[in-house]
């Protein structure tokens, strides 16, 4: 099951609204114990969430 999370939870917390400056990311790793921990991802892998989130519209573009 766990394998089959919808996008914007395999995604998270790449989300635009998380990218959109350093201060945002820090507020977030605030907030969600898991941030800057676990597996890296690479820059590719989330530039393309972004692109496939944005053309599913499940969240709002930067």
């Amino acid at each position: 099951v766990y394998d089959y999370r919808p996008l914007q939870c395999r995604s998270y917390p790449f989300w635009g609204s998380n990218l959109i400056s350093e201060t945002a990311w820090n507020e977030l790793e605030k907030n969600c114990p898991g941030v800057n921990k676990g597996k890296l991802h690479t820059k590719e892998q989330i530039e393309r969430w972004l692109e496939i989130i944005e053309e599913e519209s499940l969240v709002a573009p930067l």
